[in-house]
């Protein structure tokens, strides 16, 4: 997969935006938080507790493709 596709894909719109929980991220994954957490695994990424920075937001995309229901989800986060 071309990351510049991904990124393109992305507009990016998480380059601005403010943190995430888990389950936010999980919700546009359309899996649990426990599913989110083993396929981050997978992927290699470790992230620090608490909320996901944007910067972890847009390695998880890199690293995992961008998500089904990100439009959806894209119009309801507010920056």
């Amino acid at each position: 997969m071309n990351p510049l596709k991904v990124i393109n894909s992305i507009d990016l719109f998480f380059m601005e935006a403010r943190a995430m929980t888990r389950q936010q991220l999980a919700d546009m994954y359309g899996c649990s938080t426990k599913t989110l957490n083993r396929l981050l695994d997978d992927a290699g990424i470790n992230l620090p507790p608490g909320t996901i920075t944007p910067k972890y937001v847009e390695l998880i995309f890199l690293k995992l493709g961008t998500p089904p229901n990100y439009h959806k989800y894209k119009a309801i986060i507010k920056l």
